[in-house]
Formats: structure tokens, C-alpha cells, sequence
């Protein structure tokens, strides 16, 4: 029989960019600002803060996520383009 009980279900974290497409030695933010984690998925295209702050490294593709502190929940991947 399925187990029943209380449970939470948290929405994943929206994030969003000041710009999809920069050029290499500029920068941009992402957002939320706070209340998580980071990451890029190759710094040596663009590397990102924990405040969001993003710096672009060299041309190519890289994505970024956002895990927030309080659910443990990850965003849907955010796609820049360095040129």
C-alpha cells in the first residue's frame, strides 16, 4: 500500500539574467541576488559570484543554475552566450 502522510512540495527557483549574450572581459548579473548557491557549468567561458555576478571569460556557451539555501531545490538552467 502507498504511504500516506504530510509532505512539502517547494517550486524550483526562477532566475533571471540582465543580458543572454555578453562579450568576453564583460559582465552581468543574474538573479535571485541571494538565498542560494551558484554555479557555472564552465568557468573558463564565464565564471559567476555568489551574489549573481557573472564574468565572461572567453566565447562559447555556458549555463548556470541556482540552488536555493532554504529547500535544497534547483533552477532550470540559464543559457549565456560569450562572444
Amino acid at each position: 500500500a502507498p504511504e500516506t502522510g504530510e509532505f512539502t512540495v517547494h517550486a524550483i527557483p526562477i532566475v533571471n539574467a540582465d543580458n543572454t549574450s555578453i562579450c568576453t572581459g564583460n559582465i552581468t548579473i543574474l538573479s535571485p541576488l541571494f538565498g542560494g548557491t551558484w554555479s557555472s557549468s564552465n568557468p573558463s567561458i564565464a565564471t559567476v559570484s555568489s551574489t549573481g555576478l557573472v564574468s565572461a571569460v572567453s566565447p562559447g556557451n555556458v549555463t548556470f543554475t541556482f540552488t536555493q539555501n532554504i529547500t535544497g531545490c534547483m533552477s532550470s538552467p540559464l543559457e549565456l552566450v560569450v562572444k
